[in-house]
């Protein structure tokens, strides 16, 4: 099975963007919060004279610092107050993903205490570089609060005499919640026009684009750090849907022993396991009341659901620019004879891997319990799969092998998830 195109390469600017993006689907109300704490956290780490490299390090982990939370309630914790109480479970939980994520990984420790006062971060046994990180992070996302909180004029712009609430506010806690020195170095970027009319998410994502290499963005990754940070974004659609995450672990994990069965490369094979990763990250846009409902679908609402191959395929195409794996990801439903969605391709216009997504996608989808229908038996799984088969939308060969080693694709499809069944 030759495959054309088959670069994996990754833009990881582009990558922090899609998970800050991604967060926003879990159920922020104020979206782009991310992107405005990592902007500020750059200009105030420019004031306080850090180098290049630091000053993109904490735009980047203000971009992703929120990416443990899991459910909308906790967000709403993080508006309520300055020191928001029951903050460390969304903390552990970003620690825990992180350092599982070898790209990431240095986020990790920072991250973790984002959330805990100086008068507390500076006694802990942790790098002078960690505890500056983490007291930059969490004095930039209560800046970000409470420009929630201030009033705005009718043109949607924070008030001069609002901004010196904010610095007024934060200086109440100087040295308590917040480092004295990021406390007064920070007075002067508030006061800026320049970072007030600055923080549109475009604005901020032209900006990530014209600073300075320093190596950040010029790592290079191996195939198995690139599958670690589809695994992460995979973990962030857990939180909003653990079903459509357990689906799309075991849709990777069948595309995998499919693919292997068919006699792919080991390269295809994990190239397969990116797709199936992350071929329904679309449906973070989707309603959970759409996404979860009990009963049929309205018209409207299908077509809702059906949106999300469309925002799948951009997904992917932010990350993996130059690869077909967004192609095959985005292919998940279409069909043999064009009556698939969302482009009605044909036979002659979808490859082997493609064909292999659709049968992965649909076999799990039937096999996986729902919130809102039982699970069928392997029998019945297998007698749907081939009508479809006999009416010419799903791939006789990729079936025949499925059918052949039934009782082993059934038993990956319903067991524990088993990240990266691929060989390292």
């Amino acid at each position: 099975m030759e495959v054309r195109n088959l670069d994996i390469s990754i833009d990881l600017n582009r990558t922090f963007f899609i998970i800050a993006n991604a967060l926003d689907c879990i159920g922020v109300d104020d979206e782009n919060h991310g992107h405005r704490v990592g902007f500020i956290a750059y200009h105030l780490a420019k004031k306080l004279q850090w180098d290049e490299f630091e000053c993109q390090f904490a735009f980047y982990m203000g971009l992703i610092h929120d990416c443990g939370v899991k459910e909308k309630r906790n967000l709403h914790r993080l508006l309520e107050s300055m020191a928001p109480n029951d903050v460390e479970q969304h903390c552990v939980r970003a620690y825990k993903l992180l350092t599982q994520c070898s790209p990431l990984s240095s986020f990790a420790s920072p991250i973790r205490y984002h959330h805990t006062p100086w008068n507390e971060l500076e006694k802990l046994s942790l790098p002078d570089a960690e505890k500056r990180l983490a007291a930059l992070i969490f004095l930039c996302d209560r800046i970000d609060y409470l420009r929630t909180v201030f009033e705005h004029d009718e043109f949607g712009n924070l008030e001069k005499l609002s901004r010196q609430k904010i610095i007024n506010e934060i200086s109440k806690y100087r040295g308590s919640l917040f480092k004295p020195e990021f406390v007064d170095e920070v007075e002067p970027i508030l006061r800026a026009d320049y970072v007030w009319f600055s923080l549109s998410s475009e604005h901020i994502e032209l900006f990530s684009r014209q600073l300075p290499d320093c190596g950040i963005n010029s790592s290079s990754f191996s195939l198995n750090d690139v599958v670690s940070i589809a695994q992460f974004l995979a973990s962030i659609v857990d939180a909003k849907s653990e079903f459509t995450y357990l689906h799309s672990v075991k849709v990777a994990e069948l595309a995998v022993f499919l693919s292997d069965k068919l006699g792919a490369s080991l390269e295809l094979q994990k190239a397969l396991y990116l797709a199936g990763l992350t071929h329904d990250l679309g449906k973070l846009h989707t309603p959970d009341a759409i996404l979860h409902k009990r009963g049929s679908l309205t018209s409207s609402e299908y077509l809702c659901i059906q949106r999300h191959v469309v925002d799948s395929f951009y997904f992917m195409n932010g990350i993996f620019e130059h690869s077909i794996i967004s192609q095959w990801a985005g292919n998940h439903h279409e069909r043999l004879d064009g009556s698939g969605y969302p482009r009605g391709l044909t036979a002659s216009e979808l490859d082997t891997p493609s064909r292999i997504m659709a049968i992965a996608d649909m076999f799990q989808a039937l096999t996986q319990q729902r919130p809102y229908r039982e699970q069928m038996d392997l029998k019945s799984a297998l007698t749907t799969l081939r009508m479809e088969v006999e009416k010419g939308k799903l791939d006789p060969t990729v079936f025949k092998i499925l059918e052949e080693n039934a009782e082993e694709a059934y038993s990956i499809s319903t067991s524990e998830c088993d990240m990266c069944p691929v060989s390292q």
